[in-house]
């Protein structure tokens, strides 16, 4: 392996850890935030809504990005929007702003994810290794300092000053990494002859679709605990900070322990079989214990705590080898993988409309943890969808 080749491995497992801890930089503070806007869950739910919305109106604009600029420019372009999205969160005093700063982040880091996995998909072609699950893994162990981070500074920093130094910290990375990157030639020059067009339906799609199935509903779990996990714990359940928190830390654990051990364990037992039965049990087991817990309202904290803590990290491993597997067959099609990712992530960014936006309309019909079950069934569909989604590659 070359040394630029080693250097751009390097920058790109930077810019993966950094990337969830940016974006999912408000998440300890969702409960504050809340809170400071004076709003409802269903509201909340709304915002969430209107903002998964708007990504999936983003694709072409990205994909154009990509393809014009090339994958390592587009973190230049994408930079100004996590950064500026991030204040404008931070220092939301309503709804609106609150919004636009959703959005504006949003878009950057969807720039920023569709970059850098067109980068790694070039290395998986140019070496012959794939390392998709290893970077997934290192994108959630970002995410999983985030949230601790997040959790020992709750008493020490407010919302605003909290979520701006992260900003600051991240794009700073992001500027830095990027010059690691891989260069122009070795990323889009093929990809120019197709000029930003791919058909949404085709025979050659089938399997495209399933894919994209199976990680929308995936996503559908995996961001309905990142909305919901905190509020969950101590609204419906009473935990008190930071303890709270300690749910949605254990299941990014749990999806950063299977990520790295995807790759062993697909080898081992096949990958159809592991991501078929580890999305399957790990739903049946998170939904009994979440339905159990509903009842259980007098039993004590640390027995609550302690099945909160077991079942999100069991869900998590249940999720995790979901991303890394699908993503690297979805990109084998005669398409350029800049034009197949955006279109992918686009329509997976529905996904937070359909999960944590319905989640909250139901938990206002009847509870949050019974509207849990829409992560749960969603991450029990993904089992079902694996056979044909990774059909290929057994």
């Amino acid at each position: 392996m070359t040394q630029p080749i080693k250097r751009t491995m390097a920058a790109m497992r930077v810019i993966f850890f950094f990337l969830f801890f940016s974006v999912l930089v408000y998440t300890p503070r969702i409960p504050d935030i809340k809170d400071h806007l004076h709003i409802s869950l269903a509201t909340l739910g709304q915002i969430f809504m209107f903002t998964g919305l708007f990504g999936f109106f983003t694709a072409k604009i990205i994909a154009k990005i990509i393809l014009k600029l090339s994958s390592r420019r587009a973190i230049l372009v994408a930079v100004p929007f996590t950064m500026g999205g991030g204040t404008l969160i931070a220092l939301a005093q309503n709804s609106f702003i609150f919004i636009i700063g959703l959005i504006s982040l949003g878009f950057g880091s969807f720039l920023i994810h569709t970059a850098v996995n067109t980068q790694a998909n070039t290395l998986r072609e140019r070496t012959g290794t794939n390392q998709l699950a290893n970077l997934s893994a290192i994108t959630n162990t970002g995410a999983l300092v985030a949230i601790l981070v997040g959790s020992i500074l709750l008493k020490v920093l407010s919302t605003a000053s909290y979520i701006i130094s992260v900003q600051i910290l991240t794009s700073t990375v992001f500027l830095i990494a990027h010059f690691y990157l891989l260069p122009d030639d070795l990323v889009v020059e093929s990809d120019k002859a197709f000029q930003g067009k791919m058909p949404w339906f085709s025979k050659d799609l089938k399997q495209f679709w399933i894919i994209v199935l199976a990680l929308f509903a995936s996503t559908t779990a995996e961001f309905s605990v990142s909305d919901w996990g905190a509020i969950l714990s101590r609204d419906d359940y009473k935990v008190k900070a930071p303890f709270y928190l300690l749910p949605f830390i254990f299941f990014q654990a749990g999806i950063v322990v299977s990520r790295f051990s995807t790759n062993a364990l697909s080898k081992r037992f096949g990958e159809v079989r592991y991501v078929r039965y580890s999305a399957i049990g790990a739903s049946i087991i998170w939904g009994i214990a979440i339905e159990s817990e509903a009842h259980m309202s007098h039993a004590n904290q640390a027995l609550i705590i302690s099945i909160l803590v077991l079942s999100f990290f069991v869900a998590g491993c249940g999720v995790g080898p979901v991303w890394p597997t699908m993503l690297s067959q979805s990109t084998r099609t005669k398409y350029p993988v800049s034009l197949v990712l955006s279109r992918l992530f686009s329509i997976t960014s529905l996904s937070f409309v359909f999960g944590p936006g319905l989640v909250a309309s139901l938990s206002k019909i009847t509870s949050l943890p019974n509207a849990l079950m829409v992560p749960i069934t969603s991450l029990f569909l993904v089992g079902l969808l694996s056979t044909q989604a990774l059909a290929r590659t057994e």
